[in-house]
C-alpha cells in the first residue's frame, strides 16, 4: 500500500471515528440495560400465578417470566431509548420502574443525537448523490448545446478553380472587408471566444475539485520552525464538525418525491421481511413498521419471535434515522410553503423574516 492510500485511509478512519463512537456507544448502552431488566423483572415474574399469567396472554398484556429474556430485555431497551413503547412488555416492580426512568433519562438524549448524527449523514449521502446526477445531466445538456457545428463552405459568386480559391484564400487576409463580411467574422470570433471560455471554466473547475482531493500536508515542520503560526491539526476539523451536528439537513434541497419513495421504500423493506417469521400479512407488516419508526408505538401489534429483535432494533434505529431525515426536509419545504402562502394572502403586507440565531 503506497503512502499517499495510507494517509487517505487514516483520514477516512478519523473522520468516521466521531460516528462510529457514537452508534457504539448506544449499542453498549442497550446491550448494558438488556441484563439489568432481565435481572430485575425475570425474578419477579416467577411468582405469578397462572391465572394471572393467562388473563394476561388474553388482554394481550402478557407477563410470563419466559417475557425478560436477554433478547426481549435488548429489545425492550430498544423501544424505551426509541419512546415507541409498544407496552407488551412493562417493568412491574419497583427498582425495575425506577432503573427504567434512569435508564430513559440517559438512553433518550443519546439516541436523539445519534439519529441527529445518522440523519445528518443519509441526508449528505442523498444530497450529494443527488447532486451528482443532476450536474451530470446538465453537463450532458451542455455538452450536446456546445458541439461545434460541421463548417462547410458555399461557393460566393462564380465558381473558380482549385488554384485560383488557393490563392483567393492566401490573399483575402491582406483584402479590404466589407461591411457583411466584418459582421460576419465578428460572430465568429464572439461564437469561438465562447466556446472557449466554457472551456477555461470547465478547466477551472476540475482544476479546483482536484485541489480538493489533495493531501493535507504534515503541519509539524511548519509548526516547529513558525511556532506562532496557527494551524490546526486535521483531527480537529472532524471535531469541529461534531458542533455542527444534524445541520447538514438544513442546507439539503432534495425533491419531496425523492424523500417520499425513499421512506416508503424502507418501510416497504420492512413489510416484506417481517412476514417470513411473523404471523402477519403485508399490510399488516407495513402497518406495524410505519407505526415504529414513527414512534407512535400503539401497541396493538408487535413481534411474537424474541429470536429476531435484533435485528429488528436494528431495522428500528436506522429507520428512525431515515424518517427524521424526512421529516426534516418536509418541515423546511412546509415552512417555505407557510411563508409563500402568508406573503400571497396578506399581499405583501406581511413579510416574513428568518429567525435569527441565539448566541
Amino acid at each position: 500500500m503506497s503512502r499517499r492510500c495510507r494517509r487517505r485511509f487514516s483520514r477516512f478512519l478519523w473522520s468516521v471515528f466521531p460516528h462510529l463512537s457514537l452508534v457504539s456507544c448506544l449499542l453498549l448502552y442497550s446491550l448494558a440495560g438488556a441484563p439489568l431488566f432481565q435481572w430485575l423483572e425475570g425474578s419477579a415474574e416467577a411468582g405469578q400465578s397462572q391465572a394471572e399469567e393467562l388473563l394476561g396472554k388474553l388482554w394481550n398484556v402478557s407477563r410470563s417470566g419466559g417475557d425478560w429474556t436477554f433478547l426481549s430485555s435488548l429489545f425492550f431497551c430498544c423501544t424505551v431509548i426509541t419512546t415507541v413503547g409498544y407496552g407488551n412488555l412493562t417493568p412491574i416492580t419497583v427498582p425495575g420502574r425506577v432503573a427504567c426512568m434512569i435508564y430513559a433519562a440517559v438512553g433518550i438524549p443519546l439516541m436523539l443525537l445519534v439519529l441527529a448524527d445518522l440523519g445528518g449523514i443519509l441526508a449528505g449521502f442523498l444530497s450529494k448523490t443527488f447532486e451528482y446526477f443532476l450536474e451530470s445531466w446538465h453537463r450532458r445538456v451542455q455538452r450536446q448545446s456546445n458541439t461545434p457545428p460541421k463548417f462547410a463552405t458555399f461557393p460566393r459568386g462564380p465558381h473558380k478553380s482549385s488554384t485560383q480559391s488557393t490563392l483567393d484564400s492566401r490573399l483575402s487576409v491582406r483584402e479590404p472587408l466589407n461591411l457583411t463580411e466584418v459582421l460576419k467574422s465578428q460572430a465568429t470570433v464572439k461564437r469561438r471566444y465562447m466556446q472557449m471560455r466554457n472551456i477555461d471554466i470547465f478547466e477551472l473547475i476540475v482544476m479546483k475539485e482536484n485541489r480538493n482531493e489533495l493531501p493535507y500536508k504534515c503541519p509539524f515542520k511548519k509548526c516547529h520552525s513558525c511556532p506562532d503560526l496557527d494551524i490546526k491539526p486535521t483531527s480537529d476539523s472532524v471535531i469541529f464538525n461534531f458542533d455542527n451536528l444534524g445541520e447538514e439537513v438544513d442546507r439539503l434541497d432534495v425533491p419531496v418525491l425523492l424523500i417520499v419513495l425513499i421512506v416508503v421504500a424502507y418501510i416497504m423493506l420492512g413489510a416484506v421481511i417481517l412476514p417470513l417469521w411473523e404471523d402477519w400479512d403485508t399490510l399488516e407488516a407495513f402497518y406495524f413498521c410505519f407505526v415504529t419508526l414513527t414512534t407512535i408505538g400503539f401497541g396493538d401489534v408487535f413481534p411474537a419471535h424474541p429470536n429476531y429483535f435484533l435485528l429488528l432494533s436494528l431495522y428500528t434505529v436506522v429507520g428512525m434515522a431515515i424518517i427524521c431525515m424526512a421529516f426534516k426536509l418536509m418541515q423546511n419545504r412546509m415552512v417555505g410553503l407557510y411563508k409563500q402562502c402568508i406573503i400571497c394572502v396578506s399581499r405583501g403586507n406581511v413579510q416574513m423574516t428568518p429567525a435569527k440565531s441565539q448566541s
